[in-house]
């Protein structure tokens, strides 16, 4: 298990990393790890700027479940979530969605979080086409809140995202 998480693991520069998530965002969800104060939040800000797409960030800390996926809704005889305009605006335009210390909020927002990573959608919405997801975690807050990350969550990121598994 140690010699196939190793070979996801490659360190690299914050000018690669921003290239990289220039290059296949649009398609694949970024995970970048590193020491704190290294600069990545503004790396995804200058990225997505650089790119034309406005970028909304939520920080973990702050973060509600009902906040990732919406408030029910009754249409007809079933009902339907509503998610937030924040992670799906009424139009249908791409944007980057930049995700903040994940494992440092609680496990149920966590897995409120997993289709959007894993499946770039919400509940039966899926994101515009050519919006980025980029979740950003420093490597000292990851390892502190390590058992409050899902497991399963974190070793499906690693398999399903190897090309965007990003240690900076």
């Amino acid at each position: 298990m140690e010699a196939t998480r190793a070979a996801f693991d490659e360190a690299i520069t914050l000018r690669q990393a921003k290239k990289l998530i220039q290059c296949m965002a649009h398609e694949q969800s970024f995970l970048l790890l590193s020491a704190p104060g290294m600069g990545k939040s503004e790396m995804v800000y200058e990225a997505a700027r650089e790119a034309g797409l406005p970028c909304r960030s939520l920080l973990g800390t702050q973060i509600a479940p009902e906040d990732v996926s919406g408030v029910p809704r009754i249409v007809g005889e079933r009902s339907v979530f509503c998610p937030p305009r924040i992670l799906l605006p009424e139009r249908a335009e791409p944007f980057c969605l930049f995700l903040d210390e994940l494992p440092a909020c609680a496990p149920d927002v966590q897995k409120a979080f997993y289709s959007l990573l894993l499946e770039r959608r919400l509940g039966e919405h899926a994101l515009p086409p050519g919006t980025w997801v980029v979740d950003r975690r420093s490597m000292t807050v990851r390892r502190r809140h390590a058992g409050s990350l899902s497991g399963v969550c974190h070793r499906k990121l690693r398999g399903v995202l190897p090309r965007s598994l990003l240690t900076i």
